[in-house]
């Protein structure tokens, strides 16, 4: 009898652990800002995985700028990217840099980044920076950036995203490997201009009315273009 009772003490207890290590692993959701004051304050606060959901407004200043992850996770609007503005009020910073090797599973979704000058002025994206980080960026909307909408040198997924107005909308430079899948760009400076050994990839997209270097399109010989 003891036995028995040893061994089913010692299957529940490999149960129990079992449910604790599946429980202490699953995603949190940071609310921002009810939970954190700022959208940099829940990234910080959050592991890989986690979602940082950030309710409907404008957000500027210190900690909701220049936003950095640092880990993959997903930052998400909860009202889409017309009610969600990351607004960097002409600042030499971008709206979002990746510049810490993130990869696709880091996901911006459903945010207006507006008014970025980038780092130096023009130099870098002042909308979003993808230094080194390869992100998911999807659904949102890029515009009125002086710094140009969004500065490439890596391997990020865009789509499904507006970008109108900008001093320049898509650069992509070095070995700059980024997919831009139903976009629209229009308006502003360049739509995408592909530098150095770059090899984008560009599907479903409309590009229209830019102007000035690059026009529409500039490609680097590798540059994919469908539809």
């Amino acid at each position: 009898m003891r036995s028995i009772l040893h061994v089913k003490i010692s299957w529940f207890l490999a149960a129990l652990c079992l449910i604790i290590l599946s429980t202490s692993g699953a995603a949190a959701t940071r609310l921002v800002p009810s939970q954190y004051p700022t959208i940099q304050a829940g990234l910080d606060a959050s592991a890989a995985g986690d979602i940082v959901l950030v309710a409907a407004g404008t957000y500027t200043g210190a900690g909701n700028v220049g936003l950095m992850y640092r880990k993959d996770l997903v930052l998400r609007s909860e009202s889409g990217p017309e009610q969600t503005v990351i607004d960097v009020e002409d600042s030499e910073t971008a709206g979002v840099l990746f510049w810490n090797a993130e990869t696709r599973s880091a996901i911006l979704d459903g945010f207006t980044v507006r008014r970025g000058l980038g780092s130096g002025g023009t130099v870098g994206g002042g909308g979003i920076s993808c230094f080194s980080g390869s992100p998911t960026i999807t659904n949102c909307i890029l515009r009125d950036n002086d710094g140009g909408a969004i500065w490439i040198s890596s391997s990020p997924l865009i789509r499904e995203c507006l970008i109108e107005d900008n001093a320049f909308g898509i650069v992509v430079e070095g070995n700059g490997w980024p997919e831009v899948v139903s976009c629209t760009i229009r308006g502003g400076g360049n739509g995408i201009a592909c530098w150095d050994e770059s090899r984008p990839t560009i599907h479903n997209c409309l590009i229209n009315g830019n102007y000035g270097w690059g026009v529409g399109l500039l490609g680097a010989p590798e540059t994919e273009v469908v539809n």
